[in-house]
């Protein structure tokens, strides 16, 4: 069975069952709201121009694309964290390499969907995964049952959520998962670097979604078992739990430790 038929006839476990009431999200872009937490400051020098941009219903790479043509750069001196939901308003920071003593317009940057909020030097381009975090901001509407989702609310402040890939990340009726399969089979030569680094990342995504569901469905998602790596609060610091004790488990309840899933792959 390929994973994308597995996909298909085995769905995420919900953890505290399936939900009996109906909402409506993003009917609009101001309704989903995204704000990146880079965790430090630029430091004020350097060759690299940080600039923290508004972007209003577009995606990362087409605004790294747009500062590239802007500032008549190589794409590959563009950086930036991470990649942004599109039908949204995020706050997001990208980086640019521009030589010092360059002084840009950026208000001549702005659109009606793009807005650069700051700018700062800093010494080193922004590269992906350096950031601390980001915050959401999620407005629903026409909610049918509102207890209820309070209700929900209020159990999961207790104890937490498992955390899935979404949607998004496989793709429309999930192709970048079948593209995936096609790529590592060899049955698909994919040219572009961007589009091969997407299609794995969902294959990789995929099977992480599945070890999660699996762990709901054993009762263990929030226990810890030998072998398991472990992720420090508010930090990227893991480490291998060989030997289980009252400790550690007591850590995991109290949020001081987080459980990780496998993401496959090289390790470089």
């Amino acid at each position: 069975m390929s994973l994308l038929d597995l996909l298909l006839t085995r769905s995420e476990s919900y953890l505290l069952g399936a939900p009996t009431g109906s909402a409506v999200i993003r009917r609009f872009a101001e309704d989903f709201c995204v704000e990146e937490e880079l965790g430090f400051e630029p430091d004020g020098a350097g060759e690299h121009q940080f600039l923290l941009i508004r972007k209003t219903g577009e995606n990362t790479d087409w605004v790294a694309q747009q500062l590239a043509r802007f500032t008549q750069s190589h794409p590959r001196d563009i950086g930036y964290a991470g990649k942004k939901d599109r039908h949204a308003v995020t706050d997001q920071w990208f980086s640019v390499r521009q030589p010092l003593g360059t002084q840009l317009d950026w208000s001549a940057f702005e659109t009606d969907s793009i807005q650069v909020l700051r700018q700062a030097r800093h010494g080193r381009k922004l590269k992906t995964g350096v950031l601390k975090g980001n915050r959401f901001s999620l407005r629903l509407r026409e909610v049918s049952h509102p207890d209820e989702l309070q209700q929900r609310f209020n159990q999961l402040k207790i104890s937490g959520v498992p955390n899935y890939f979404g949607e998004q990340r496989f793709g429309h009726n999930y192709g970048n998962i079948s593209k995936g399969e096609l790529l590592i089979a060899g049955q698909l030569r994919e040219h572009n670097r961007q589009k091969r680094g997407l299609y794995i990342s969902a294959l990789r995504s995929a099977l992480y979604n599945q070890v999660v569901s699996a762990r709901i469905q054993q009762g263990i998602w929030n226990t810890v078992a030998p072998g398991d790596v472990l992720m420090l609060n508010a930090s990227q610091s893991c480490f291998v739990c060989n030997e289980v004790d009252a400790d550690c488990q007591l850590r995991l309840q109290q949020g001081e430790l987080h459980l990780t899933a496998p993401l496959w792959g090289k390790v470089a």
